[in-house]
């Protein structure tokens, strides 16, 4: 196995960039683009396989910045790529060698499988993690073609800020959260909440972090099921833009199931949330415990203190417990820890 920029990648791309800058790139007058970048690409459907970590730790946002680089492609060169989240494996190398795919995005520190090192190419690094596109050989006029509109668009203000949205330090970023916040406040106001406390879902949910999956197949920032997102319409969750909304509109329907139930507008979005992490069938099994105690199970602090009671055997036996025993402690430090980074990024702004 090697890396890529070892041994001939490094001329392979130094070549390119050379060709692009004496061939490719247009001429200029008085600081300005004269020619447009060519678009022989144009109409094609074109096929990317994006390594990602799948890793709640992972540093970075590199899926959704690629997500949303090629939309910016997509837009100037009139095409449509479909990306394709994987892990780096052999099978995923394949796919790129048999043509199942056009390009993958990859790091320079990932390696290429001794058995096609001699069949690929790479781009110039898109980023500062020196992330990169490969293809096989014989497809370097789509290299050729890269490097030159990347040396082109980040010299522009739309490559500037979507660069600066996934690379930024949001910690030291006043009235910034996420790279997604632009996404966030639009799907916020479909719930009517205040977009710091959907922000603060997420973050719990994903860290903000696209790749991460659970072992029970959920996916992406809101850690959305693909058969879920597809009851909503949705079918790539693994897009930032798509994954959120697949998640707003579940909690909508939650949240309107429960206002209907009788909830009122402070908790309604609050079971809606306890529900989001716990299932429609466990709030069933506890709004139900709370009735039969004669409890208002409409109320979220009233439900909260009747969730460890499904720990004890004389209530989870109880015939309108249907799911049986729950333990409930990671729901409620779930809706404990969202309050608490509402809070945070309410006294940051």
């Amino acid at each position: 196995m090697v890396r890529f920029f070892e041994r001939k990648y490094l001329s392979y791309a130094a070549a390119f960039i050379v060709f692009s800058l004496i061939t490719l790139l247009p001429h200029r007058e008085k600081g300005k683009m004269e020619k447009a970048v060519p678009l022989f690409l144009a109409s094609d459907t074109l096929l990317c396989n994006v390594f990602f970590t799948n890793h709640i730790g992972e540093k970075g946002h590199a899926l959704g910045y690629a997500y949303d680089l090629f939309k910016l492609f997509d837009s100037q060169q009139l095409t449509c790529t479909e990306i394709i989240p994987r892990e780096n494996s052999f099978e995923s190398w394949a796919d790129l060698i048999t043509g199942e795919v056009d390009f993958m995005v990859v790091n320079s520190n990932d390696t290429v499988p001794d058995i096609f090192q001699d069949e690929v190419i790479s781009s110039v690094p898109i980023d500062e993690e020196m992330d990169i596109c490969v293809v096989k050989k014989e497809n370097y006029k789509f290299i050729q073609l890269f490097n030159h509109w990347f040396t082109s668009v980040k010299q522009g203000k739309e490559f500037e800020t979507l660069y600066n949205r996934y690379h930024r330090n949001y910690s030291r970023t006043p009235n910034a959260i996420s790279p997604y916040d632009r996404q966030i406040k639009e799907s916020s106001r479909l719930l009517g909440w205040d977009w710091r406390l959907l922000a603060a879902l997420i973050y719990q949910e994903s860290k903000f972090k696209i790749g991460v999956s659970s072992s029970r197949g959920a996916i992406g920032l809101m850690q959305v099921k693909e058969s879920v997102a597809r009851s909503y319409g949705i079918d790539d969750i693994y897009d930032p833009e798509e994954n959120i909304k697949a998640g707003t509109r579940h909690l909508l329907r939650l949240q309107n199931m429960y206002r209907k139930m009788g909830a009122d507008s402070l908790n309604a979005p609050l079971i809606a949330i306890a529900t989001y992490n716990c299932g429609e069938g466990r709030m069933e099994d506890i709004m139900n415990l709370a009735k039969s105690l004669d409890m208002n199970y409409l109320v979220w602090d009233t439900l909260a203190t009747v969730i460890p009671l499904l720990q004890k055997r004389n209530y989870y036996t109880d015939t309108i417990v249907k799911l049986g025993k729950f333990k409930g402690t990671e729901t409620l430090k779930y809706m404990e820890q969202i309050h608490e980074r509402y809070l945070y990024y309410k006294e940051e702004e």
